[in-house]
């Protein structure tokens, strides 16, 4: 059975360290948003913070992106409905997003990879940590009100984006399955946990995720 996994969280929560652990230790397929982000950025010749601005006045850059990853999970899933981009939305950016299609699981990596992967996936992770502990896993050799002032205001910029385009609140976590304060525990624990879920998982005692509604589906979805 191919599997779904969310794997989302603010910068800093160690997502990504969490995220290659699992691909490392189970038959996954990995998209990394965030890396995919971060090139376009270079492409750009900016800084994170100030491509995200750059999204805010260019908001078919980020729509683009996520509307492709709702496609991958489509296409991993053999989804009838896979292809094509919803109305009004730009389908000539080449992101390179290349998958495994006969992987056992697919891992999503993304601050709104719960939300694109709705009910389609079957564990929704949502990792969190101080903000000072994740400043200082970002940067080194930096003051560190600098980098917190630009990580708050990164952040604000998303959190704009997410409610204004897909009626979003990006501080909900009622949808995860597991929150984990990543501060608590290093990577190799968390990944413990998450495995853990996913293998301990019996469905007849499962009473059901929250439900959501995914702004990324189309209508014939």
């Amino acid at each position: 059975m191919t599997t779904v996994l969310t794997i989302s969280g603010q910068p800093g929560s160690g997502t990504t360290t969490v995220a290659e652990n699992i691909e490392e230790r189970l038959d996954a397929t990995y998209v990394n948003a965030g890396e995919i982000f971060r090139l376009l950025a270079a492409d750009h010749g900016m800084s994170l913070s100030v491509f995200s601005k750059h999204v805010n006045e260019n908001p078919e850059i980020d729509r683009a992106i996520d509307h492709q990853l709702r496609m991958t999970v489509d296409d991993f899933l053999g989804n009838e409905t896979a292809g094509g981009m919803p109305d009004g939305v730009d389908d000539s950016l080449e992101l390179g997003i290349d998958i495994d299609v006969d992987a056992e699981y697919m891992i999503l990596e993304s601050r709104l990879a719960g939300w694109i992967a709705g009910a389609d996936a079957h564990l929704r992770i949502w990792c969190q940590a101080p903000l000072d502990v994740r400043c200082d896993r970002l940067t080194e050799n930096t003051d560190d009100s600098e980098k917190a002032d630009e990580l708050v205001e990164r952040q604000a910029d998303e959190s704009m984006r997410y409610d204004e385009w897909y009626n979003i609140d990006i501080a909900d976590t009622t949808i995860y399955d597991l929150v984990v304060n990543t501060a608590r525990w290093n990577g190799e624990t968390v990944t413990d946990m998450v495995i853990a879920a996913l293998q301990n998982h019996d469905p007849a005692d499962d009473e059901g995720p929250t439900p959501t509604e995914s702004p990324f589906l189309r209508p014939d979805q």
